[in-house]
C-alpha cells in the first residue's frame, strides 16, 4: 500500500515547528511596521478601509501568504532549499510567458 501525498517523514516525539517559525515570523513583521508607521506617523486617512476592502485583505493574508508561507516551509522538509526555491524565482519567466499567451504579443 502506498504512503498518502501529505505523508512526512518525521522523527517520533518530535513535532514539525515549521509552522511555528512561521507565525513567528509573520508575527514579528507585523509588529515592526506596525512600529514603524506610528513612530514615522504614517497613520492617516489613507489607511482607513472600507468593509469590503477588509473582507478581502484576510483572504489574501490568510490563503495567498500565510498558507502558502506555511506550505513553502513544511515542502522544504522534504525537499532541498534549491529546489524549492527553484519554481517561485521562476515567476517572472511563466508569468511573461502567461501574458504575452493570454493577452497577445
Amino acid at each position: 500500500m502506498s504512503k498518502p501525498f501529505f505523508y512526512h517523514k518525521r522523527t517520533p516525539g518530535k513535532e514539525n515547528r515549521s509552522i511555528y517559525y512561521c507565525l513567528y515570523e509573520l508575527s514579528g513583521v507585523f509588529a515592526w511596521i506596525t512600529t514603524y508607521l506610528f513612530f514615522t506617523h504614517e497613520f492617516d486617512q489613507a489607511i482607513v478601509l472600507q468593509n469590503s476592502d477588509i473582507g478581502y485583505l484576510l483572504i489574501l493574508g490568510t490563503t495567498c501568504t500565510s498558507l502558502a508561507y506555511i506550505a513553502g516551509a513544511l515542502v522544504m522538509n522534504e525537499f532541498p532549499a534549491f529546489k524549492v526555491a527553484f519554481i517561485p524565482n521562476l515567476e517572472p519567466v511563466y508569468g511573461i510567458i502567461l501574458a504575452f499567451i493570454l493577452l497577445g504579443g
